[in-house]
């Protein structure tokens, strides 16, 4: 009995507290484009929304990541990073690497349009080539519950400031939602998404340098957002970037600042100086540059989140004997 409530406990529905700052954003659906968007939960899990936090704690590989900062696209050639990446400390697992995919690594830079801001689902896992590769065995290896997962490493090259990635808590996704799509560069099945207000998505829009975040490639949904005012925000950092000063200057006062976002003012002011005194910006502050990486892992639940587990599922079999009791006395 215990073990059904278990069950329960890890694909409850929970709703995202009412009190909890949310921020407003767009992105490309197949049928609307504004949403909004909830902060990450500190304690998400990879087995039950779908993504979980993650600390990149060794000097070896910070320094690695600082080095591919610097690169225009990724270079195999010059690349430090794979052979330290091993071991991964997610919030709630352990996580041993067992593979990175050479295919899976890619470079985005928001500046130059580089964002993904259509929304998908990277992998159909039943569809190719996982459904070749594995002779239909994915849906078995790679099944919900199975330590075994396919998943995306998304790691921002340097604080993020504009177009944050945007997180979709998987249990607010239903069959229906999702629309068959082929990536023909990649030879892969995966889905582009039906926004619907039903649907509970997430972003960290000040996720720093050192942190990441690791999620589910055939079952979460995401993409890199727009917030609003971030357009301008990215021409005048081009033109800026280029010393066309009077342009840059020109494209800030396209921007509306009440309704820009928060997240914006930072990089707003560092943009106003930059013109005011005709120096080219610093641009980690107004971009946003990151690495994706594609990996199986075994993630192994850590004890402390295996306890929470336990008395998750334990409260709900004593809340549902209290509720047969109190059924039962009325």
């Amino acid at each position: 009995m215990l073990l059904v409530f278990l069950s329960i406990a890890l694909t409850s529905n929970t709703e995202p507290r009412g009190d909890l700052q949310t921020l407003s954003a767009s992105a490309k659906f197949q049928n609307a484009q504004d949403i909004t968007l909830h902060p990450l939960p500190e304690n998400a899990s990879i087995s039950i929304q779908g993504f979980e936090a993650v600390t990149i704690g060794s000097p070896k590989i910070l320094e690695a990541l600082k080095e591919i900062r610097s690169w225009s696209e990724w270079d195999e050639s010059k690349q430090k990073l794979t052979q330290l990446l091993w071991k991964i400390n997610m919030k709630n697992h352990f996580c041993l690497i067992a593979y990175i995919a050479p295919q899976g690594r890619i470079m985005r830079n928001a500046l130059k349009g580089e964002a993904a801001i259509d929304v998908h689902i990277d992998q159909n896992i039943e569809g190719e080539p996982l459904k070749s590769m594995l002779k239909g065995y994915a849906t078995l290896l790679f099944h919900r519950i199975s330590p075994i997962k396919l998943m995306n490493l998304w790691i921002p090259l340097q604080n993020q400031n504009i177009s944050p990635l945007m997180l979709l808590d998987i249990r607010s996704l239903k069959p229906k939602h999702r629309v068959h799509r082929h990536v023909g560069g990649f030879g892969s099945d995966g889905f582009s998404l039906i926004y619907d207000e039903n649907q509970v998505w997430h972003a960290n829009p000040y996720l720093e340098f050192g942190k990441a975040y690791m999620f589910e490639t055939c079952r979460t949904p995401h993409a890199g957002c727009n917030v609003p005012g971030q357009l301008a925000i990215e021409e005048a950092a081009l033109f800026a970037s280029k010393g066309m000063f009077e342009n840059a200057k020109l494209a800030l006062e396209k921007l509306d600042e009440e309704r820009m976002s928060p997240i914006l003012e930072r990089a707003l002011t560092m943009l106003k100086k930059s013109i005011e005194n005709e120096e080219k910006p610093q641009l980690e502050i107004c971009n946003r540059v990151s690495l994706e990486m594609r990996i199986v892992g075994v993630c192994i639940p850590k004890p402390g989140y295996v306890c929470s587990l336990i008395y998750r599922a334990c409260e709900l079999f004593v809340r549902s004997i209290c509720r047969k009791r109190e059924k039962r006395n009325d």
